[in-house]
């Protein structure tokens, strides 16, 4: 059982409202321009959704958006367009992630960088583990911290 007490002692957990400043750097809502082959974004957030939705001009709106706003705009236009079922999503959102940590690799010489990585929610006390559904984001951010860790 995961025990968000122990969030920057046993583990890391990639979430915005995490405890680590790094934990919450690596969270896809965080707001930290990245540049990616389809161009400017404010989040990996907006991003992600703006890959996940087909060509629509209503989309666009994403690139400007983090947090909350860019997940709560990215569901309504999910629910109005179709999405799109891209091969490359993963290595893309991986890309945009590593853009971000580009900017930030002075967070990996904290003391706690080395802690393994979680990925799960706390609502109030109420504990939602999503590190299995995206154990694909987990494994990819490892592989970026080892290679950023091997180099400083």
């Amino acid at each position: 059982m995961i025990d968000p007490l122990q969030d920057g002692v046993s583990h890391i957990n990639i979430y915005s409202q995490g405890k680590t400043e790094l934990g919450k750097m690596l969270s896809n809502f965080t707001k930290c321009d990245i540049l990616t082959k389809e161009g400017q974004f404010s989040s990996v957030e907006g991003y992600w959704y703006w890959l996940g939705i087909e060509d629509c001009s209503e989309k666009e709106v994403l690139r400007s958006l983090s947090g909350y706003q860019a997940k709560r705009i990215g569901s309504e236009l999910k629910k109005k367009y179709q999405t799109k079922k891209d091969e490359e999503f993963q290595a893309k959102i991986l890309r945009s992630i590593w853009e971000k940590v580009k900017k930030n690799s002075h967070m990996f010489r904290s003391e706690t960088a080395a802690l393994p990585f979680e990925h799960y929610y706390n609502y109030g006390g109420k504990i939602v583990d999503v590190k299995d559904k995206y154990i694909w984001l987990i494994n990819g951010i490892d592989k970026i911290r080892k290679f950023v860790l091997s180099k400083i």
